[in-house]
Formats: structure tokens, sequence, C-alpha cells
């Protein structure tokens, strides 16, 4: 049985503080964490936030009465992003800026805070923000009166066990990506050092010898894209700092010459040169993906013309991700609110130059790992979806949490004398509540009879074989013996 309760029924609805300034001794490196918006949008999702830059101290919250937000309470912004859907849990006591709120769970016998956590991953909060002096905010009386759908206690423990096994597969990806991407800029700092200043090779106008320039996008109407045709690159395509896909318009046909000159194809290197004045939303580059055999590219990005007899386009590439190549192109910046760069001024940078043969190294070491990282990166999409389905299920209230009898059912139809093309498998690779719960039957001996063990033996194995991003084995050192993990 399913349960129907309104949040402020199940949660104490906290706001938070404006930020203090920094002065009169209001932070200090051994005060209270202070979780500002850029904390939540760092994360985005997370069941464990730690606020890493300020901290207020322990004399100042006192003075000001600033309490702090108890471990383990869900955050979600109050104003501002409050349409980017962040959510967090706390993991330590902190304090909390006041365009974000917290739900503090009344009765932990009643509702589970990470259940809940994820039950408000899955609800949009656009349904209930409205604009308050030109920013969308909620107010805690519409937030409050959200109804939440949740089963008992006992049966709650059991889907968050499972959702966060899902989750953790998924946090130890994006960690192994950040590890490659710090070797690569560790590469890339070994090999060249600052790209700023000539501390190891001399510096040169970008423009000189016509090595680099810049062709800036055409202003398309937006009153004649489409769903379907010619796509066109805008600069919400680029200024995450990867190709988005779906953030493409469409054009029905090139209607003159002048459109053939924006044409793009795939890996070419875009940056954008529009954003908001002291906000990192402008100078993201990107290379453009495969999906199309070419497109138009919009206003405000520009393309990077190479010379690649001069620098390689990787190197460039790279050179351009570079934090301190990106910071000194918004510089560049000029706006009151919007920050405008022309083609000129990142044209006439002057930048490292290092030899050709040195960029050529470097490019193919970065290709290397990049290759590892776009791997990982697949990986990481298949669990997305993995944990997206489970999600649907469970809130839609239509899983069921004892799967042992399901689970059987699977193990009993695999005939282990038959091929592999006759043993459908599909159901167990697919469904993370199966796959975890197969494990851990493995793991305690746990069956009725030794064919089911065979069965379950064949099933991890195979699966293992097929898909091997699912499963792996690891050695126990301290039980010296072989252990399997999701």
């Amino acid at each position: 049985m399913w349960y129907k309760h309104k949040i402020h029924t199940l949660c104490h609805i906290v706001g938070g503080i404006p930020a203090p300034k920094n002065e009169n001794g209001a932070f200090n490196s051994n005060g209270i964490p202070f979780v500002r918006m850029r904390d939540l949008g760092r994360y985005h999702l997370t069941t464990n936030l730690n606020a890493t830059d300020n901290k207020i101290s322990i004399e100042y919250a006192l003075h000001n009465n600033f309490k702090p937000i108890p471990k383990g309470s869900i955050l979600l912004p109050r104003s501002g992003s409050v349409g980017l859907n962040h959510r967090a849990i706390l993991a330590e006591d902190s304090i909390i800026v006041s365009h974000i709120c917290a739900l503090i769970v009344k009765d932990e016998s009643k509702i589970n805070n990470r259940f809940l956590y994820y039950w408000l991953t899955k609800y949009d909060m656009n349904k209930i923000a409205k604009k308050t002096t030109g920013l969308d905010a909620i107010t805690f009386s519409d937030l409050g009166n959200i109804v939440v759908s949740y089963p008992d206690i006992e049966t709650q423990n059991k889907i968050v066990a499972v959702l966060d096994k899902a989750n953790s597969i998924l946090d130890k990806r994006e960690i192994t990506i950040r590890k490659f991407n710090e070797l690569l800029s560790a590469v890339f700092w070994e090999m060249f050092g600052d790209p700023t200043n000539a501390n190891k090779y001399p510096l040169r106008c970008l423009n000189m010898d016509n090595a680099l320039k810049l062709l800036g996008g055409y202003a398309f109407k937006s009153s004649n894209f489409q769903n379907t045709g010619i796509p066109v690159i805008k600069i919400g395509t680029v200024n995450k700092g990867f190709f988005d896909i779906k953030s493409l318009s469409f054009l029905s046909e090139l209607k003159s010459e002048i459109h053939q000159k924006y044409i793009v194809y795939p890996e070419d290197i875009l940056i954008t040169l529009t954003g908001t004045v002291g906000k990192d939303d402008y100078g993201n580059i990107c290379k453009v993906e495969r999906h199309y055999p070419n497109y138009l590219l919009n206003q405000r990005v520009a393309k990077l013309i190479i010379n690649e007899t001069i620098y390689n386009k990787d190197f460039i590439f790279y050179l351009f991700k570079h934090q301190k190549i990106k910071t000194l192109i918004q510089k560049k910046g000029k706006g009151v609110r919007q920050a405008n760069i022309s083609t000129n001024q990142v044209e006439t940078l002057e930048l490292i130059y290092p030899p050709i043969h040195l960029q050529n190294e470097f490019a193919s070491k970065a290709n290397t790992i990049q290759s590892i990282i776009n791997k990982i990166t697949t990986a990481k999409e298949g669990a997305t979806s993995l944990l997206h389905s489970l999600s649907q299920q469970v809130f839609s209230e239509r899983i069921t949490i004892d799967v042992d009898a399901e689970l059987d059912s699977l193990l009993n139809a695999i005939d282990i004398e038959k091929k592999d093309n006759e043993n459908n498998i599909e159901t167990l690779k697919n469904d993370l509540t199966f796959l975890q719960r197969l494990i851990d039957k493995l793991e305690d001996q746990d069956f009725e009879n030794s064919k089911q063990y065979e069965k379950a033996k064949y099933a991890v194995f195979r699966i293992m074989r097929e898909e091997s991003n699912l499963i792996k084995q690891n050695f126990n050192f301290d039980e010296r013996k072989i252990t399997l993990q999701l």
C-alpha cells in the first residue's frame, strides 16, 4: 500500500540566510560549512553534498543567530535556479544561503529522507515556480502542498538500497571521468607549463601568418526555425563545454549563398562569444559531433579556422579548454550585463607556441585519454538509463520489492544445456534490482539447490562476458576470495 501526504506534514521547511560579506570575521577555515547556490549547482544531484569554498565562523554564527541545517536534510533551490531542479542531501551540518531551502524529515520512522530525495528528483519544480523580481521562485506554501506518494518504511528502505547501489555506479564512473580529465590537464601542464606565460615556449600572436582566424555565426531568424531540416548550432549547443544535440534548431533549406559561408562540419572547433558579465557562461569551446553531415552556425558562436601547418588542431582545442585561457578570453568581454567578445579580440591573443612536433605528440596522448573518457561516458549513460528506468518503476508504484520470487522464476527459465542464444537473460541484464540480488545470493550461497546455483553462475558470467561494464570481480585480500560487484 502507498500513502499520500503533503510535504509540510512530513517535513519542516527551512530557509537560508543572505550571504554575509567577507568582513568582521564572518568566515574562517574552522567554521561551519556555508552552502551557496554554486555548491548545489556543482553537484546538481547528490546524496553527499559538502560545501568546500566557505565556512562561517562559529562566533559570527552565534552572534547573528544563524542556525545550522542538520546533516541528512534535503536541499533544493528556492529562487533563481529553480528550473534546473538541483537536489542534494547534506553530508554535514551546514548553514545555507537564502536562495536555497531545506526539508528536514519530522518522523524518520514514517519516511526515509533518502527515499524522499529520490522522489523529489523526479518532481519538476517548474510546476510551482513563479516569477519574483525577475527570478523564478517557489514559496514554502506551494512546496509544502506537494503531495508525496510513499510505501511503508520497510519497503522504502529496500527501494533506497537498490537506488543507492545504482547511484553509486554513476558516482564511481563520474569520479573515473574526472580523474582522466585531471590526467589530461597534468599531461598538458607537464609538456607546456603555463599557457599564458612563456616559461617554456615563446608567446606568439594567434593571427600571425594567419595561423588562426575566427568565423562568427550568422543571425538566422528564429521565426524560420522548425523541427526538421538543416541543423543550426546555437550558443546553447556549445555553452556547456560539450556538443548538446538537444539544443539544435533546424532550417528547411539553404536560402542564399550567404548561408553557404556558415556551414560547419563534424570535428570543427567552436567557441561562444557572448554571456553574462561576472558569470562563467562564455568562452566555452567544443567540437562538432557527427550526428549530421553538416550544420549551420548561428550568431554568438564562432568557428576556429586553423592553419594546421602551424598549429595542431587538437593542441589548439585543449589549449582553449584550459581554464587560464578561458579566463583570458572572458576578460576581453565588453558590456554592462551582457559580455560580448569580438572575433578580432580572440585572434590577437598572445599564447604559447611550442614546436609542431610537440603539439602533435600531445595531441596523440590527449586523443588516447579522450577515447577512454568517451568509453566510460558511454557506460555512464547506460547506467543512467538503468537508474532512470528503475526510478520510473518505483515512483509509478509498479515496482515489486520482493524480487526473490521473480528472480527464481528467471533463473528457472534458464537451461544451461542450451546455447546462449536460446537463453534469454535480457531482463536480468537490464534491471539493477535483479542484478544486485543475484550477486547477493551468490555471495551468501542462498539457493534452494545446486541446479539453481549453477544457473545463477551461468547468468552472471555470461553478463560479465557480454556487458563488461555491469559487473566486475574484485579480490578480497582479508577474506582471500573473489567477490562480485556492480
